[in-house]
């Protein structure tokens, strides 16, 4: 036997479920927003914008909050957020040290310092501990991401935010559906936000939703997304508008096609169904990886009364696999599968994507090193990244067939992994 990148047969060559998921409801919404003469909420129309009407009411009821906004993308929903929080230059944002690099880079595109702290090695969220290690008086907020198919400590950073009156940003991109004590996330942060983007659980594409359950902050999220404007009641029989302008916020272009807003519909009313899905199919897997030496899924604190994945994460045990680095075994693992499976996101003292010392801007302020990545110690995240693989949520839309698959695979590389080492 040999393996697969080494001119061996693969474990599978059938195609794995599809996604993003299209069906023929999807078809029906996107042409009824073709024939309704209004894509857009910034458009010129009688019939106004339905689809993102619908959407903000339908995704603040699945949440539990009283306002949604939807917007470009979530990286423009983080971006509002922080504006909408009036967060700039001087004010720090505790901001994990690994996950992906919209995070700490809409706190520095605000003017505001990421302060980079370690991860919880069970979770790969934010470490409680590290974060509130990292508070000064210039704290003003801290960004809270939900990581991978796990959740942060929420107990712990709301007793953190309760003690010190810093509000807690909530970051649920990857985490669409999930509970703690039996409520959503991202019910929990003064301002929580979503990605759609193509690969996360909720897709149209790219987007993003903001929720709170402040009035006047959903106000100020509208101005930021809508160039300084806000929803109107009815449409304004002068301009056929459906947006009215109001004093006192400059804002941009971050508004969500009706095209968009009608898939996201039609992705919410999957989304459960699919996550329990996932679920199933996650539990027979973690039956089969039982069975393999060096290799399991990382787990939940018990706070999670609803497990949601958007990357299925391995850990392994390196000695398992003859000490071959994560990147090797990714893969290895890749060609058996005809699945991207592949290290983390590098910590961000590593990453080649969040560079802010060779922007600019930054590299030009007498202040520059505070924005220096390198100047944080992240040992926990490195271990984990040294360590840890992920594949992608759809893999898991299939049935124990596929599962066997992957569990087949992961034995087949640690029997043969010798054969990879120089």
């Amino acid at each position: 036997m040999k393996l697969a990148i080494q001119s061996g047969d693969p474990i599978r060559r059938k195609p794995w479920p599809r996604w993003p998921i299209a069906t023929e409801d999807t078809r029906r919404l996107l042409n009824e927003v073709l024939d309704s003469t209004s894509w857009a909420i910034s458009g010129q129309s009688l019939t106004g914008p339905r689809f993102d009407r619908e959407l903000r009411k339908r995704w603040a009821d699945y949440i539990g909050v009283r306002y949604a906004l939807p917007c470009a993308s979530g990286t423009a929903a983080l971006a509002i957020a922080l504006e909408a929080m009036d967060l700039g230059p001087g004010d720090e944002v505790i901001v994990p040290g690994m996950t992906w690099v919209a995070c700490p880079k809409a706190v520095y595109n605000v003017g505001a310092t990421p302060i980079l702290v370690d991860i919880d090695p069970e979770t790969l969220c934010m470490s409680p501990e590290a974060a509130k290690a990292a508070i000064t008086d210039k704290t003003r907020a801290i960004l809270l991401v939900h990581a991978y198919c796990s959740l942060a400590d929420l107990d712990a950073f709301l007793a953190i935010s309760n003690d010190t009156g810093i509000p807690i940003l909530e970051d649920c991109s990857q985490a669409h559906g999930a509970k703690w004590r039996d409520r959503r996330v991202g019910s929990f942060g003064l301002i929580s936000v979503f990605s759609t983007q193509q690969s996360k659980l909720l897709t149209s594409g790219e987007g993003g939703l903001c929720c709170t359950n402040d009035e006047a902050l959903f106000v100020k999220l509208q101005q930021l997304r809508t160039d300084g404007q806000v929803y109107a009641d009815k449409v304004n029989p002068d301009n056929w508008m459906w947006i009215k302008t109001v004093d006192g916020v400059r804002g941009r272009n971050f508004d969500l096609s009706e095209f968009n807003a009608a898939l996201l519909l039609d992705g919410l009313s999957r989304l459960e169904k699919e996550n329990d899905l996932r679920l199933a199919n996650l539990h027979y897997l973690e039956s089969c990886l039982a069975k393999i030496e060096g290799v399991e899924i990382i787990s939940c604190l018990q706070q999670v009364t609803r497990r949601v994945i958007w990357r299925l994460i391995f850990r392994l045990n390196r000695q398992a696999f003859s000490g071959n680095d994560m990147a090797t075994i990714g893969r290895v693992i890749t060609a058996e599968l005809g699945l991207p499976v592949e290290p983390l996101d590098l910590p961000f003292t590593h990453s080649p994507l969040y560079q802010p010392m060779k922007v600019l801007r930054i590299s030009r302020r007498p202040d520059a090193e505070q924005f220096n990545p390198k100047r944080f110690e992240l040992p926990r995240a490195l271990e984990q990244y040294d360590s840890c693989l992920a594949a992608p949520h759809f893999c898991l839309l299939g049935d124990n067939s596929d599962m066997n698959d992957i569990a087949d695979a992961f034995g087949k590389v640690s029997k043969l992994s010798a054969a990879l080492r120089p």
